[in-house]
């Protein structure tokens, strides 16, 4: 009888360990199947996105026309006066636009309005810097740090315990200029323009007149590139920098085109309207990083606090605020504040990013 049992015993634990083994093949089947198919999974989960708008597209023009209709008329801020021609813009001007990284542009008001970048330029010039010398070369031969000064001073290089400045203001905008990769000044200059126009996604020229006047009233410009220089932080002779830095300043662009300039950032640096790569993902990335620190100068602190956005702003008027991974809020009118932002874009982004909740900084709760 024990013998009986004990073979008993044997056949049920061998069927044990049989139907083990066949569940283990069973359940692995799936699981290598999976993983053969994970690179299409993952390419999959990387390039699907939800609707980039926070609302549909009919809400968004009906919004942006109550806060174009709400602002219209604000009267506060002065108008650029450092040339004759900046002086002479018109302070009613005002437009909204946003461009979604799918592609679609949404405005309001003087959208078609063309005006020069000015210093919007050195958010996209920087982007061709960082192409051409890397991110770690950057760091350490421009600077990426929050001068917490005006943004024509030279005072943060005499008193900060580092020289090094920030892309997004002047001198350090003209210490990047320097950096462009060319033979000559000329193809340095080609090469900028080029990268202007990948971001726009069309042809996009200086204006001469504004071109004119900003060389007409360079002491300023030249005296930071020498200063530059007397430090070792410029990287091309001050002259042909500072041509090539207001040369960019002076390029004429619409709303529009500065809202698909912002939508290319988001996009992860590919224009949404041509789905053309202007630069790397990882480049895209730094210039949101340098606008963060600097982008609305020394009030680009308290900009960070209360709508949490990367922006740039320009004295032409311009700003542009960017969504990453959705969209790209631009707005022109040339009244500016004391820091050299307009006026009536900074009341116009933050209330957006109120109304939206688009403040990058956001946590909600784990519940």
């Amino acid at each position: 009888m024990r013998n009986l049992a004990d073979a008993s015993n044997g056949r049920t634990w061998a069927f044990i360990a049989l139907t083990m083994v066949c569940v283990t093949l069973v359940c692995q089947a799936p699981s290598r199947r999976a993983l053969a198919d994970m690179p299409d999974i993952t390419t999959r989960l990387d390039t699907a996105r939800e609707e980039p708008l926070p609302v549909n597209a009919d809400e968004v023009k009906q919004t942006l026309g109550t806060l174009y209709r709400k602002f219209r008329y604000e009267e506060g801020g002065n108008v650029a006066d450092h040339t004759e021609l900046a002086a002479a813009a018109n302070p009613r001007a005002f437009a909204i636009a946003i461009a979604t990284v799918d592609g679609r542009v949404i405005s309001v008001g003087d959208s078609k309005k063309t005006f020069p970048l000015q210093s919007l330029s050195k958010a996209f010039v920087f982007g061709l810097a960082l192409q051409d010398n890397g991110s770690e070369t950057m760091l350490k031969n421009v600077g990426i740090h929050a001068t917490g000064f005006p943004y024509g001073s030279l005072a943060a290089m005499e008193v900060r315990a580092t020289k090094l400045q920030n892309p997004m203001v002047s001198a350090g905008a003209i210490a990047t200029t320097s950096t462009i990769a060319g033979s000559n000044p000329g193809q340095k200059w080609n090469r900028t323009l080029r990268v202007l126009q990948e971001f726009v996604g069309r042809e996009v020229q200086p204006i001469d007149e504004v071109y004119i006047a900003e060389m007409a009233n360079n002491k300023g410009s030249l005296a930071k590139a020498w200063v530059l220089q007397s430090f070792g932080l410029l990287y091309a002779e001050p002259n042909a920098a500072v041509e090539r830095y207001l040369r960019a300043c002076s390029v004429g662009v619409t709303t529009e085109d500065l809202a698909i300039m912002g939508a290319t950032l988001a996009n992860g640096g590919v224009n949404p309207k041509t789905k053309k790569r202007v630069v790397s993902a990882e480049i895209a990335r730094g210039q949101l990083s340098a606008m963060a620190t600097a982008g609305m100068y020394d009030d680009s602190g308290p900009w960070l606090f209360r709508v949490g956005l990367p922006a740039k702003s320009g004295v032409s008027g311009g700003v542009v605020a960017v969504v990453p991974n959705r969209f790209a809020i631009a707005v022109y009118s040339p009244p500016l504040d004391r820091y050299g932002n307009s006026v009536r874009a900074n009341k116009v982004i933050k209330e957006l990013s109120d109304l939206w909740a688009l403040h990058r900084l956001h946590s909600k709760t784990y519940r």
